[in-house]
């Protein structure tokens, strides 16, 4: 069979699969362990309520019940969930002339949480292990929280390896597929800067403090490495010199460490907030390109804002902008003038009919001001719907056109279904 017949074969599948989902209550282990219902804690899979954000935040406990005793930490359905994702995805791209389709159905990953949850009385685990097709296992999560009275809030720290930011609103998770473009897209003037305040899950160690709707999150990151064989960075791991992902002592980054910052706000019970991010870090670079040639420090900076309220009845809106500076540099020259990349989002969630939720965002994104033509406009149109037995559908189509100077657009419309199931 035809990888097209596949691919088309698979998607039938999934929608017939939707099309039979019950609608039975069995969520996985937090509301297996509270008896609480998907809506309690998320608005739609897998932003979050007012509700969510706090039970997150306090250590998957609500923060009224941090210092009581946990009387469900030996049950193990409450402790452990798996997520099983399937995609097919279809693409077009016209590069300055030179076109290329793609379309496949393949099995995206299966993802374990194990010993997830809150212990004792102010501490809560989180691990989230995910594997691909012939990938080894990937640890996104895996870090230990404390949370204690002080005043009229509490205190919070963690330690280990986590997402870079736990956001609400705007910075929440979105209902789409793909996160917005400056969150995952590096600045770019004569060579790639690799960082991107999202996709990087780093060891890290956090302070922060809540009180009511406000939280405030300082986090000391182990900071990225660059792999010359890859040509990528990845979080940078401790451990003896020459291992996989261990800082190079001989790279002038060799002694930095990453520093974020993240505040956020609630405003409304059900998706409104203003959100406030800062990050600082250093990545060595190969000169010109050419890591022969020896490395050079970029040292970067990151700010965003985000804002999202509910303006109707299931309508909210959302917006985004991020700035960010980095250092330039060629043997010829030595360091020059600072890079600035800048990116702004604005989306629109609506709740259809019986939690069918349709998103759509227009964005753009500008990688270096020192080079003209070169920013990446995008508009993407997506349709989520959980299901109250684990099962969700999300479907997504996205349009984005990127400058190439003096050559033509180049052009790229994408669609991809995901059907997953967590229980």
């Amino acid at each position: 069979m035809r990888p097209t017949r596949i691919a088309a074969t698979g998607l039938v599948a999934v929608v017939a699969i939707i099309a039979f989902a019950g609608n039975a209550f069995n969520m996985p282990m937090f509301s297996r362990k509270y008896d609480l219902e998907c809506g309690s804690c998320h608005m739609v899979v897998p932003k979050l309520t007012e509700m969510g954000m706090k039970f997150r935040a306090a250590g998957f406990r609500m923060p009224e019940d941090i210092g009581k005793a946990d009387t469900e930490v030996n049950n193990v359905s409450t402790q452990m969930s798996t997520r099983l994702q399937a995609r097919y995805d279809a693409a077009r791209t016209n590069n300055a002339g030179v076109k290329s389709d793609k379309s496949q159905f393949t099995f995206h990953e299966v993802t374990f949480y194990p010993l997830t949850g809150a212990f004792a009385k102010n501490y809560s685990s989180l691990f989230e292990l995910s594997i691909g097709p012939e990938e080894p296992v990937e640890i996104e999560n895996a870090y230990v929280r404390g949370d204690w009275i002080a005043g009229k809030g509490y205190v919070s720290a963690r330690a280990g390896i986590f997402h870079p930011f736990e956001g609400f609103g705007a910075s929440d998770r979105p209902l789409a597929l793909d996160r917005p473009i400056f969150q995952t897209t590096s600045g770019n003037f004569n060579q790639k800067t690799f960082f991107t305040p999202w996709n990087f899950d780093e060891a890290g160690v956090e302070m922060g403090y809540s009180q009511n709707r406000t939280m405030l999150r300082a986090t000391v990151f182990n900071g990225l490495t660059y792999d010359a064989d890859e040509d990528a960075a990845h979080p940078a791991q401790t451990g003896v010199a020459g291992n996989a992902f261990a800082k190079d002592a001989s790279r002038p980054d060799f002694h930095n460490v990453d520093v974020q910052l993240f505040l956020t706000q609630i405003l409304n019970a059900n998706g409104g907030g203003v959100s406030l991010f800062y990050y600082k870090g250093a990545l060595s670079l190969p000169v010109d390109n050419n890591p022969a040639m020896g490395y050079w420090k970029n040292s970067y900076d990151r700010y965003a804002a985000y804002a999202s309220y509910p303006v109707v009845s299931r309508l909210i809106l959302m917006a985004g902008a991020q700035q960010g500076k980095d250092k330039t540099f060629t043997s010829a020259a030595g360091f020059g003038s600072d890079s600035k990349s800048k990116g702004v989002f604005g989306e629109a969630n609506v709740d259809l009919r019986r939690n069918w939720w349709l998103a759509g965002r227009y964005e753009t994104f500008d990688p270096s001001d020192l080079k003209d033509k070169n920013e990446t406009n995008a508009v993407t149109l997506a349709v989520n719907k959980p299901f109250n037995n684990g099962l969700q559908f999300i479907s997504q189509y996205r349009h984005a056109a990127t400058k190439q100077g003096a050559k033509a657009d180049k052009i790229t419309n994408a669609f991809q279904t995901r059907l997953i199931w967590i229980w």
